[in-house]
């Protein structure tokens, strides 16, 4: 058995650099369906969301539009 062991900073991070990737993803490629791509767009931040909430990074039922800069806020102060 181990022992998991998560740090804030780690996992604000880990979110910042998957929602980096779909800024990325979305700005190589332009959109064929732009109303398609933002119910995309808003299912990923939602998922982010929903795992900075399991971590304790932000109280559920709180939106954010930006998950991680919320996140390094909490973490810096």
């Amino acid at each position: 058995m181990s022992l998991d062991v998560y740090f804030k900073h780690d996992i604000v991070r880990i979110l910042a650099s998957t929602q980096q990737t779909l800024a990325q993803s979305q700005a190589a490629v332009p959109a064929l369906d732009p109303e398609r791509a933002g119910a995309y767009q808003q299912g990923f931040a939602d998922a982010l969301q929903s795992v900075a909430v399991a971590f304790g990074l932000i109280v559920p039922g709180e939106s954010h539009q930006n998950v991680v800069t919320h996140s390094q806020r909490i973490e810096d102060g």
